[in-house]
């Protein structure tokens, strides 16, 4: 009797790593110039309708963000990027990242919206960093060159967005007075709508990126599925997030694309199939690219329409005149 032998299971990373690679993010990555966000059907159909995209200053059932917090705090203590963002045109915000997968599934209890926006920054933006532990770190042009924070008070016209990374553990909420949730995350903050370029759904840069993020998944899964990984490694997300260079262990990979170090993102099969068919169930198509107005067009004045014209009687007719000279 011949027994087959025993069937070789490759543990190849290469397909899982090449996805996540691209959407690793790390303390001192360069400022994303595309980012995106999620949102309802219902806030969607009001901003087509023309509704300004940067209209709320907090949610109105869950009150401020940590963001706000945090801000708050630090303004409080004289922090001058801080005062600067309690402006009153810092104060209308929304949430983003860098990639559409990471935040689709929103927290437990509460969701974000399967509509998906993406939005472009103008290309002299300036980003804020700001972590809630360490508070205001610098800030940065879209290229990734660090500018002082000083620049950026002295040229508040240009501020875009702040990278803000939530890493508090328990008991934070309650130094703020909050109920706030202590599980660690960061975020995109777009704060100025000025330096906004244009935010679109449904085209086909949106179809791309959520095919992109569906391969990304599967990929992933896939090695997971392999069973080539014994253990997870030890890393935890935050310490991943401050990780430098390309990393070789596709685990670590996915904590450093994380926006959300929550169980919904866990690194396993059925979470990995519960991000799959929220991706799956994404509505498409219906495209629409708005451009957003400059500074300029922000601060202009509204203007308002002249009062029509009383209705004035017709002349008494003529008969024609022959021009003098000249052409017809």
């Amino acid at each position: 009797m011949v027994v087959p032998p025993t069937p070789v299971v490759r543990c190849d990373p290469s397909p899982a790593l090449v996805a996540l690679r691209r959407d690793a993010v790390s303390h001192d990555s360069p400022p994303p110039r595309v980012v995106f966000t999620w949102t309802t059907a219902e806030q969607l159909e009001a901003l087509k309708a023309g509704e300004r995209f940067l209209s709320r200053e907090e949610s109105p059932t869950r009150g401020p963000s940590i963001f706000d917090l945090v801000v708050q705090r630090l303004a409080g203590a004289g922090d001058p990027a801080a005062g600067l963002l309690r402006e009153p045109r810092f104060r209308r915000a929304r949430f983003a990242w860098s990639a559409a997968w990471p935040t689709l599934r929103g927290w437990e209890g509460e969701t974000y919206g399967d509509r998906l926006l993406r939005v472009v920054l103008r290309p002299e933006a300036l980003v804020l960093r700001l972590h809630a532990r360490r508070g205001f770190l610098g800030a940065a042009e879209l290229s990734g060159r660090a500018v002082p924070i000083t620049e950026v008070t002295a040229h508040p016209e240009r501020l875009a967005a702040v990278l803000f990374v939530q890493d508090f553990g328990p008991g934070y909420g309650s130094m703020l007075g909050s109920a706030a949730e202590t599980a660690l995350y960061r975020e995109v903050v777009l704060v100025n709508e000025a330096m906004l370029e244009s935010w679109e759904s449904g085209t086909d840069a949106i179809d791309r990126e959520l095919d992109r993020s569906v391969d990304l998944v599967t990929a992933f899964r896939g090695y997971l599925a392999s069973g080539c990984v014994r253990s997870l490694p030890t890393v935890s997300a935050l310490a991943a997030w401050g990780l430098a260079g390309d990393e070789e262990d596709p685990v670590r990979a996915w904590y450093r694309a994380l926006s959300i170090a929550g169980s919904r993102y866990d690194p396993s099969v059925p979470v990995l199939d519960a991000l799959l068919a929220a991706l799956g169930r994404v509505p498409r198509g219906s495209p629409r690219v708005t451009p957003l107005p400059t500074a300029a067009a922000l601060a202009a004045p509204a203007v308002t329409a002249p009062a029509p014209a009383p209705a004035r009687r017709p002349p008494p007719s003529r008969p024609p005149q022959r021009r003098q000279g000249g052409t017809f």
